[in-house]
């Protein structure tokens, strides 16, 4: 029995009062789930080679707000062939991102994916970023909250459209009960 309680609560399933995770902590297993996609599922041939050309700040209406951020990120292609994201905080446990083309030098912040917060994510899960993506591959991987929404809290699954990120599959994974604004950030108690 106690080997059977040890697992259970090695694998998540229960916490101690001691332990710093939850029901609510996105877990190692959460990016498990057999449903979900693969990157080699929206693989791409990298053909992109050379320089990537200057940022149109011309491109996107806030493109030139977050230009020091778009000039110092604009490193090379590290998505979907010809693709460059870029990530800046925005707070604790909180970053934006941008996609710029390195063809044109065209400027996307997509509109499903403005922001994620990575709160009360597991540190086996953080060592590999709360962004997952692979230059050959139109996959893109967001753990936590997109755009600040704890209704979206999760493994979120994105495909790039050359143009914006289409959420295809996610594991949702829910957040604090509403009881109080100083108690939406503590863990609920346990019984």
């Amino acid at each position: 029995a106690l080997v059977i309680v040890l697992s259970l609560y090695f694998s998540g399933f229960v916490y101690a009062e001691d332990s710093p995770w939850n029901e609510v902590t996105i877990m190692p297993r959460d990016l498990t789930n057999p449903k979900a996609p693969h990157f080699e599922d929206f693989a791409v041939l990298t053909k992109f080679s050379g320089a990537s050309h200057e940022i149109d700040f011309t491109s996107h209406r806030e493109a030139k707000t977050w230009r020091t951020r778009l000039r110092e990120g604009n490193i090379g292609p590290n998505f979907a062939d010809h693709y460059t994201i870029m990530t800046w905080g925005c707070g604790a446990d909180c970053f934006q991102l941008a996609i710029v083309d390195s063809l044109n030098g065209a400027v996307y912040f997509p509109k499903a994916l403005r922001t994620v917060v990575a709160v009360d994510v597991h540190d086996q899960v953080l060592k590999d970023g709360a962004l997952r993506f692979h230059r050959d591959s139109r996959l893109l991987v967001a753990i936590g909250m997109p755009n600040e929404n704890a209704a979206r809290r999760g493994v979120s699954y994105y495909e790039w459209t050359g143009s914006d990120l289409k959420l295809v599959f996610r594991v949702k994974r829910k957040w604090y009960d509403k009881m109080g604004s100083n108690h939406a950030m503590q863990p609920t108690a346990r019984s």
